[in-house]
């Protein structure tokens, strides 16, 4: 089995630790049937609906958004603009000289030249679009020409506010439809006759605006040219080719139902359920379901426990941008149906409505009790609208799960896996934090501290949230998962996650995060049961949360971020203290700088217009020595809300009894600079104050105790596994923490590989540490490309040990300390070998991004 370099060597329990796990925890691995059933994926599920759609015309009876005729329209609204390409490059660049575009009894027709057309229209985020064109192209088309006759679609970020004057270059445009996120094309037919050239799409949360570009001709090799430039060099090519024309007579753009882009169904008009199983997300968390158009019947065939049982489902009406969607009322039934009769679940809302009855809004869980003796059922989930006639909307059935009603003997203990965006360590009273003021920061934590493992030199291997999350649910170093740029995801299938393991042991779980880089898109939430992006912890007058999950729609907002939240955590602690389960928190509280208005006021922070905004201003400035005071006090302020939000959470664990079954965890993803290099925030740099990060584990059966050995987040999935009696992950470089620790510290590296500042990388061998710097932020001072610091004489990292010259140049190898040299050969070797392990590449399609990314400061 692969491992990753340097960090080979890993903790194996011997006798002792063994012993210790068996007696004191409980944790061997169950030698009885997993106590929870998952029916979902079962190839017997059958789906029954009388929809059908035409997989070939999903735009058959609906009207078009956007239509243009080009042979009929009185007036024809469009801007010409011819535009140059590089082939391969995707967007375009530059605008060339008026085009020879002119409208004739064939349409549009553009003769001999290389030109393009485009409409700039408003389009609905996360909606699926068909757009066609009619066309004829005649004349040449060899090489001289790469495509000719195209019509492509290009997302962008911003509302439509104005229309394009002919001529504009491709960077002008983005001045007022901001950044491109998705682009789509196809080519219209070359063989003179007249066809039609389609577009299926889906445009992303972001997505404002569309821009619609019929292309005439695509040049083979086209010059480079400067995007400032208003005109380009003439194509070489244009003398030698042969003429073409292209025939554009009419453009098209329809929003789809999703229903119409559901895959057709069979003669018999029943299909497995496999084929209408999706990732759906409603109210802001997503599950696996099935889906389909009302009137539809989902029929689970199960074979029910001997015994007491709890069958688990929910249910709900699928979110969708249409106007018209989620406004008639749907219809809900289900029932058990055995040999011996049928039975009717109770249902907590049977008429869902979520647009006009915003309190039917989101996933409804169902929980049935009953008692079984092994005998074979069908679980029938059923749904109609309200009128009884066939709706475009769709249900989702998901979640379905057979349970013990009473926690199994001999079952594993629950693991509760706490991340606090943006802490530090030093800001908590257990690490040191002692206030000026004697406020008490954190007391809820520093009492937990008390009763767990505290590991008081652990450190992130990224100092942002993104990669930081994928190395802790996958236990791999960044340079391996892959999953270090905004762009990436972590794709299905493409490695074993720490909560598969559980998942195979049979383990329910649930994901409460907020969202941003732990949304869905990033590929970091398969394998949970659930995962919501509606942050547990946000105060009730967190702007974020009247916009998200759906911009501009208060009322739903509001009705959905009611579900959220400590109540909703304590609800789901007492709804499966039954079976074994993985339950993992995340938040921004911290993050955000936005504590509630008493703490504010404790803290005495600002209110003065003006002050630098964290979020808002962090990319464009470096705050100034008089404003990180306040900075500080409302960070502090963040903190301490935090932690009294996390009081009724231990306290449910205490008074349930649960808290002697579960792990507890608590960590940070990274640390934040406060001026320490110059700097402010996280995701420029890997020195200390955005690496270290709190690492807290209680662990019924161990003692409290203090641990000094450096420690990564990486080895928290490889200790939970050992401590629950699971198998290890493949191409972990983490080592197993508990319950005892390698006494020799192991060699550590973190890196940062960032779009718009290049990678840094940095090497900890024993406390020496080398950082290397190939890019550097522009808002802060310029730090050296080479720093090597002696953490054992130098905790905060002020002494580059690195020489240079007086004019800041790197000083030859003779005159460099040994340790730098070694140093920097093992860092380039380390990352090699790295490389060599790496997983395949997984970048989102155009560089798309979470919706609430921008609202959280990225």
């Amino acid at each position: 089995m692969a491992r990753c370099p340097l960090n080979a060597p890993r903790c194996r329990s011997v006798a002792l630790g063994v012993a210790l796990l068996a007696a004191a925890c409980d944790t061997r691995a169950p030698t009885h049937d997993a106590p929870v059933v998952r029916l979902l994926g079962d190839a017997r599920v059958a789906v029954q609906t009388p929809w059908r759609a035409d997989p070939a015309e999903p735009e058959a009876g609906l009207a078009p958004t956007f239509v243009r005729n080009f042979e009929h329209d009185a007036e024809l609204d469009f801007t010409v603009t011819p535009i140059l390409r590089q082939p391969g490059k995707g967007l375009p660049i530059v605008a060339r000289e008026a085009a020879a575009a002119q409208r004739g009894q064939g349409g549009l027709r553009f003769a001999d030249r290389d030109g393009a057309v485009f409409w700039w229209l408003p389009a609905l985020p996360g909606a699926p679009y068909l757009a066609r064109v009619q066309a004829r192209v005649v004349g040449g088309h060899d090489g001289g020409v790469a495509r000719a006759g195209e019509l492509a679609v290009v997302e962008f970020t911003r509302a439509v506010t104005g229309k394009p004057t002919t001529g504009v270059t491709f960077a002008e445009l983005q001045t007022l439809v901001g950044r491109p996120l998705a682009e789509q094309r196809a080519a219209a037919p070359v063989d003179g006759t007249v066809g039609e050239a389609r577009l299926r799409f889906t445009t992303h949360a972001l997505t404002n605006s569309v821009l619609v570009i019929l292309f005439a001709g695509v040049p083979a090799a086209a010059p480079a040219a400067s995007p400032s430039s208003a005109t380009a060099p003439a194509d070489p090519s244009v003398a030698t080719r042969p003429p073409t024309a292209v025939d554009f007579d009419e453009l098209a753009l329809f929003e789809l139902p999703l229903a119409r882009v559901l895959p057709p169904l069979a003669e018999a008009q029943r299909r497995s359920g496999s084929n209408y199983e999706r990732e759906v997300t409603i109210g802001g968390e997503t599950r696996l379901a099935w889906i389909a158009p009302p009137p539809s019947e989902v029929r689970m065939p199960l074979t029910l426990p001997q015994g007491p049982f709890e069958l688990r489902f929910a249910y709900g009406v699928a979110e969708e941008t249409r106007r018209s969607a989620g406004r008639v009322a749907v219809e809900f039934d289900a029932r058990l149906e055995t040999a011996a009769g049928t039975t009717p679940i109770e249902l907590p809302c049977r008429s869902v409505s979520p647009r006009t009855d915003v309190a039917t809004a989101g996933w409804h869980d169902v929980r049935h009790s009953g008692n079984g003796s092994g005998e074979r059922a069908t679980l029938v989930l059923a749904a109609r609208s309200s009128s009884g006639r066939p709706t475009e909307d769709l249900v989702a059935f998901g979640l379905p799960l057979l349970t013990p009603t009473r926690r199994p003997t001999g079952a594993p203990p629950n693991v509760i896996l706490i991340s606090i965006d943006t802490l530090r360590p030093d800001r908590l009273g257990t690490y040191g934090c002692q206030r000026p003021d004697g406020i008490e920061q954190s007391p809820i934590l520093d009492r937990f501290a008390r009763e767990a493992v505290v590991f008081e030199e652990a450190r992130a291997l990224a100092p942002y949230t993104l990669p930081s999350h994928a190395t802790l649910l996958t236990g791999m170093h960044p340079a391996v998962h892959g999953v270090e740029r905004y762009d990436s995801t972590l794709a299905a299938g493409s490695c074993t996650r720490l909560i598969d393991r559980f998942r195979e042991a049979g383990y329910v779980s649930a994901a409460f995060t907020g969202g941003g880089f732990l949304s869905p898109l990033y590929g970091l939430w398969r394998g949970f049961d659930r995962w919501s992006t509606l942050d547990p912890f946000f105060d009730a007058g967190e702007p974020l949360r009247q916009v998200v999950p759906h911009p501009g729609e208060p009322a739903l907002n509001a009705a959905l971020w009611a579900k959220s939240g400590t109540a909703a955590l304590q609800r789901w602690l007492a709804d499966h203290a039954a079976m074994p389960f993985f339950l993992f928190l995340h938040t921004y509280a911290v993050h955000n700088y936005r504590p509630p208005p008493d703490l504010a006021q404790l803290y005495k922070v600002a209110r003065t217009p003006g002050r630098f905004d964290p979020l808002g201003d962090s990319d464009e400035r470096t705050p100034t020595t008089d404003e990180l005071p306040d900075l500080r006090r409302r960070y502090d302020a963040s903190i301490a809300a935090v932690d009294r939000t996390l009081a009724p959470l231990f306290a449910t664990l205490r008074e349930g009894g649960l808290l002697e079954q579960t792990i507890v965890v608590v960590l940070s993803d990274h640390g934040e600079e406060f001026g320490e290099h110059g700097g402010f925030g996280h995701g420029r740099t890997l020195y200390d104050e955005v690496l270290r990060v709190p690492l807290l584990m209680r662990v019924p059966g161990l003692g409290a105790r203090r641990e000094t050995a450096p420690v990564t987040l990486a080895d928290v999935a490889p200790t939970l596994l050992s401590l629950c009696g699971l198998q290890e992950l493949p191409g972990g470089c983490g080592r197993v923490l508990l319950p005892a620790l390698i006494e020799t510290p192991l060699p550590y590296s973190a890196q940062l590989d960032e779009i718009h500042l290049g990678q840094l990388r940095a090497l900890d061998v024993g406390g020496q540490k080398l950082i290397e710097m190939t890019r550097f932020s522009p808002i802060r001072p310029r730090l050296p490309s080479f720093a090597l610091h002696d953490r054992t004489r130098d905790a905060h990292e002020e002494m580059n040990l690195v020489q240079w010259d007086e004019q800041g140049r790197l000083l030859p190898d003779e005159r460099q300390r040994p340790e730098f040299i070694r140093l920097r050969t093992q860092l380039d070797r380390h990352f090699e070998e790295l490389r060599r392990l790496r997983l395949p590449d997984s970048a989102l399609p155009g560089g798309l991004r979470s919706l609430d990314l921008d609202a959280l400061g990225y």
